[in-house]
């Protein structure tokens, strides 16, 4: 995952994913959101730490969303959708 400013230069890279990232999503006021064929969910500042790692599908997560409330919701490949 890049994160790229508006004159596309690469702000930062992250790459503490274990594997394929599916979905990405911004969470207001905290960072990005990314979904995983690991089975996880990550939260990432914009400066590329690792902020936490949600876990507990058991296949691939496909799609993350983000309310302004702080609502996350997620779809997965093994017939889940969380909040």
């Amino acid at each position: 995952m890049k994160l790229w400013n508006l004159v596309y230069t690469s702000t930062y890279a992250a790459t503490h994913r274990a594997d394929i990232v599916r979905g990405l999503t911004v969470m207001h006021g905290l960072g990005i959101l990314s979904a995983s064929h690991d089975g996880s969910i990550m939260l990432w500042a914009q400066s590329g730490k690792v902020l936490m790692v949600m876990v507990g599908h058991t296949s691939i997560v496909y799609s993350v969303d983000a309310h302004v409330s702080g609502l996350i919701v997620n779809g997965s490949e093994d017939h889940i959708a969380k909040t």
